[in-house]
């Protein structure tokens, strides 16, 4: 693969993640006590879809397979994800109570912090 596309790929691939956690953090505040438009609900999906993309892209293309020795960090990377986005859709349920939504929220950002810090610093667990 040429260095200037995946670089490419990489940048757009942080790019969404950047996005994903800057809007999810947005949604949550700006539609804390009232229903959130349809659009609100629609562009989370868009994002993250067009995220796993990117991320299934940079592996294939760096030949990282999550479930090998090493590419164990993205196992984990990828298990943090979908605990991120497990409690980033309990934290944005209007009706449970809201130290619940708040607990949610915060564990889902410290997901997302674990998601980062595996990423950049992929570290050799097994």
């Amino acid at each position: 693969m040429l260095a200037a596309s995946y670089m490419g790929l990489k940048h757009t691939h942080i790019m969404l993640a950047f996005f994903s956690i800057i809007f999810f953090n947005f949604r949550f505040w700006k539609y804390f006590l009232v229903a959130r438009p349809k659009w609100a609900r629609i562009a989370p999906h868009v994002i993250d879809t067009f995220l796993l993309l990117t991320g299934i892209l940079l592996a294939v293309a760096l030949s990282i397979n999550p479930f090998s020795l090493g590419g164990s960090w993205l196992g984990v990377k990828l298990f943090f994800m979908v605990l991120y986005i497990l409690f980033a859709i309990l934290a944005m349920r209007q009706s449970f109570a809201l130290s619940t939504r708040l607990i949610n929220y915060l564990i889902c950002n410290s997901m997302a912090m674990a998601v980062v810090w595996m990423a950049m610093m992929k570290p050799q667990l097994f």
